[in-house]
């Protein structure tokens, strides 16, 4: 049989690999694909994992259920990343047993039906449906019995809302499959971008027996298809992760297993409805019932009718086998009772809880059921606005019958805020420094309900200036504290230098700090298992610059708090806030600005030189924010392939003055060293890699965008980003300026003997002049050399000639230096034998007869006097 031959291939082989739908055609280029299963399969009728796609490009398929490979009823469902669009899918082969095909008994509005092939045939579901990276979903499947028949279904829940989507009901015409060997997720690249990173997270794992019983799935295994490709997992506590493409590396063995905390029996929620109509007239019966937008989800429905109001003794009538789609009845019968109809509706939800509800039909032909809805509120405005309350006031709705309340709704948070049965609506409990989006409706007593009126507003923003963010991580031990003074607009970060939480091998908790446009600021991420270096940093802020604060914890271990008030704010896993004067603004994260996409516009800049082996031996990071450079260079060779420079960096001002320099020799070691280099608008950087195709990386770190590059690219630093220029375009120094903290002037005279020495350190402020013992040349009676200092005024602040005959004694002398001092030397045989040394680098700076300068921001600039 062709078809059973194809399915047991194709499911024993892919599936069995947790692939179920991977494309050989995309073996070379694509993403390897990653499953992970359960070590505790058992067969079951229920399935449920919640998911989170926290890296999604395009053409991506993450099947987090996976059943029955090579046999009866084999499928699988999941969610897809198409090229734009997002959607659900659910795919079952063909029958076995029977040559009779799968009908789709149930599809969601959103939804289609349609036969596929190539891995065998079956039916398959698709559903538009726009999940959204970082958040997380339950995505529950179900199998029973009905009518000699096997039915599957499928149900997504939206656990920011928590409200259920019905998905599909597909009739499999064949008794008694269940979900026999059930094998987890696999997440696919079906169209072969492996240049793409695509990462997954998966917590609560349960299946439910045939007899009800919960199983915990904690214990879950990790593989990759092809080991020898980028891709990488792990897990903490709470959740497991997969990712691959991209560059990403294994931090973990094939196979490995990952025990999560999780309950043995999953919170699904509970069961809610109300009923809408209850009517019986002309014959007709007429119920419907609505379920609340929290509720679990109908699986069946059962109504019995009496003709007492204890509902005692057989019903006059049953309505059975409701289905889970069917939120009515409406059927012709004859129903006669002196004392009235009264009616039990009892709703099963997907996990066989049942929730009953009575209710009285209208009790003869001439009553008549409200079906008319109020009119929607007029002339809404919101009014008395503080930190944490607010007040609606608006004229009343009209209704055939009556106005029974007003309610309002949070359209943000998805929650009820207040409601009244007058037309002012107080709202309490209010969030300071907060945007809110309402919506007011009219409800009379049959609960029709009006249309939406729409509303906008901000509660008022604390006036306080001192906020502290207290990170803590394994056994509450504090690993970072962020403080705020709004007053001045500066923060201050101390990190500890212990591990935040060993059980995180990602990100636990992170700190962005982002200008008015989006663009970085400063970011600060705090990886679980990695033990931080201790320090302190403080950080400006602007007015309108965004604060965002990420903890994995957050419930108990990060602590937000307003000193000024001793007052804690609320929190959630990301919290994020305008920053004003003497004001910290909670805002949708949603809301802030996104960097710009132009690779060239950005505040952070990262230069990674790679040699031999790929091994980086350099990092150059620009802040142009902090206005500089950190150059960290790795103490390793960088390729001992190349006897000459590999690689090289020069940093020059404005004017073309050499700032800095680096040249890289392919086979020489290099000492470790960390330096920061001042920047400034203007200046230029120009670097060279020998092998800059492969080993070269230039990245906009603001928005994760590369630059171009090449064997030799130079940059000019602007105040939005960098810009690429040619060599020609950058200035030749008309008057050098010398770039360095600590300078040297060495006087020497007859034989070459010192006599004198002038040190200026630019840091400390001074320069110390030091007079050695002795004739200084005795073939010069007059001046033979000569310092003098003055002020950015000109007014002499140090006066020393150095007369050839004269016997000088040791002397040293302090004198203050400051930005603007200018420094003129003289030396008659300044030739050779006057050195002006920069000591940082041992540049010789130029000389002369007489030789003047200025002392200037971050070093010496050659003036003439």
């Amino acid at each position: 049989m062709k078809k059973k031959s194809l399915l047991i291939g194709v499911m024993t082989i892919l599936m069995g690999l947790g692939i179920g739908n991977a494309k050989v055609a995309h073996a070379d280029s694509g993403a390897t694909a990653m499953y992970v299963r359960s070590v505790q399969n058992q067969p079951s009728d229920i399935m449920t994992v919640d998911w989170s796609a926290t890296k999604n490009p395009p053409y991506t398929y993450w099947a987090v259920h996976n059943w029955n490979p090579g046999g009866e009823a084999g499928g699988y469902a999941g969610f897809q990343q198409q090229g734009s669009k997002r959607t659900l899918h659910f795919s079952i082969w063909d029958p076995i047993a029977v040559r009779q095909a799968i009908e789709a008994e149930y599809l969601s509005p959103s939804s289609s039906s349609s036969r596929f092939g190539g891995e065998g045939e079956g039916m398959k579901v698709e559903t538009e449906y726009n999940w959204q990276p970082n958040s997380w979903y339950k995505m529950t499947m179900r199998s029973w019995q009905e009518d000699g028949h096997t039915k599957f279904g499928q149900w997504v829940r939206d656990e920011l809302t928590k409200q259920w989507k019905q998905i599909a009901v597909l009739d499999f015409p064949v008794a008694n499959v269940k979900f026999n060997n059930p094998y987890g997720m696999f997440q696919e690249d079906w169209a072969g971008t492996g240049y793409a990173e695509r990462e997954a997270r998966l917590k609560n794992f349960y299946s439910r027996t045939s007899i009800g019983t919960w199983n915990s799935l904690n214990q879950q295994r990790i593989n990759a298809q092809y080991q020898e490709r980028n891709w990488n997992g792990g897990a903490n506590s709470e959740y497991l992760w997969v990712t691959s493409g991209g560059n990403t590396k294994p931090s973990i063995s094939n196979g490995q297993v990952f025990t999560l905390n999780q309950p043995s029996k999953p919170n699904m929620g509970n069961l809610d409805f109300d009923i809408i109509n209850k009517k019986y007239e002309n014959g007709k019966l007429n119920i419907s019932w609505k379920l609340k937008d929290q509720s679990t989800p109908q699986f069946k429905g059962k109504i019995e009718i009496y003709n007492n109001s204890s509902m005692t003794g057989m019903p006059i009538k049953i309505i059975d086998n409701i289905k889970s789609y069917k939120d009515s009845v409406n059927e012709i019968a004859q129903l006669t009772s002196s004392n009235g109809l009264y009616a039990k509706v009892n709703i099963t939800d997907l996990f066989d809880n049942t929730v009953t509800k009575t209710v009285k039909l209208n009790g003869n032909e001439s009553e008549t059921t409200d079906t008319e809805a109020p009119t929607i509120p007029q002339n809404a405005k919101i009014i008395n606005i503080t930190e944490t309350s607010a007040q609606i006031q608006f004229d009343p709705s009209t209704d055939n019958v009556g106005v029974n309340k007003y309610w309002v709704w949070d359209n943000i948070n998805k929650k009820y805020i207040g409601s009244s049965t007058s037309t002012t609506v107080d709202l309490k409990d209010l969030t300071p420094n907060t945007d809110y989006s309402i919506i007011l409706r009219a409800f009379d007593k049959a609960n029709n309900y009006s249309g939406p009126c729409f509303l906008k507003f901000t509660t008022k923003g604390e006036s306080s200036s001192s906020f502290r963010f207290d990170f803590k991580g394994y056994s509450d031990k504090q690993f970072a504290k962020l403080d705020l003074n709004l007053a001045n607009l500066t923060s201050k970060l101390v990190v500890e230098n212990i591990m935040p939480h060993y059980y995180f091998s990602d990100s636990y908790a992170s700190i962005l700090i982002q200008d008015k446009n989006g663009e970085t600021v400063f970011a600060k991420d705090f990886i679980g298992n990695e033990i931080n270096n201790a320090s302190t940093e403080n950080i400006p802020l602007q007015e309108d610059y965004y604060l965002t604060v990420k903890h994995r914890e957050y419930s108990n271990r990060l602590f937000i708090t307003n000193e000024d008030k001793n007052l804690q704010l609320t929190k959630d896993t990301t919290n994020s806030y305008q920053i004003g004067k003497n004001q910290l603004k909670s805002v949708d994260p949603g809301s802030i600005p996104k960097p710009s996409k132009n690779p060239y516009i950005g505040k952070n800049f990262n230069f990674t030189f790679k040699g031999l082996g790929d091994v980086i031996f350099a990092q150059l990071d620009l802040d142009l924010n902090a206005q500089q450079a950190k150059f960290d260079i790795k103490a390793n060779k960088p390729h001992v392939y190349f006897k000459d420079s590999y690689a090289s960096i020069v940093i020059k001002d404005a004017e073309g003055n050499s700032v800095y320099e680096k040249d890289f020799i392919g086979d020489k070691l290099n000492d470790s060293l960390i330096k920061n280099i001042p920047l400034k608008a203007g200046y230029y950087i120009t670097i060279k890699h020998r092998e800059a195709d492969d080993r070269l990386l230039i990245t906009n770190t603001s928005n994760n965008l590369e630059l171009t590059k090449g064997s030799s690219i130079n940059y000019q630093i602007k105040d939005n980003g960098v810009t690429e220029v040619s060599a020609n375009e950058i200035p030749v120094p008309d008057k050098a300026t010398y770039y360095g903290s600590e300078f040297s002037a060495i006087f020497r005279g007859y034989a070459d003997r010192t006599f004198a020495e002038m040190k200026m350190n630019l840091t400390e402020k001074e320069a110390t002049i030091s007079t050695s013992e002795g004739i200084v040349h005795s073939y010069f009676p007059n001046t033979y050399a000569s310092i003098l200092i003055q002020n950015s005024k000109k007014e002499t602040v140090y006066s020393k000639n150095f007369i050839g005959t004269i016997n000088y004694s040791k002397n040293s002398e302090v004198v203050s230096i400051e930005e603007g001092s200018i420094i003129t030397i003289t030396h008659l045989e300044s030739n050779n034998r006057l050195q002006i040394v920069n000591t940082d680098n041992q540049a010789q700076l130029q000389k002369g007869t007489s030789v003047t300068y200025q002392v200037v921001d971050g070093g010496l600039k050659k003036i003439s006097q």
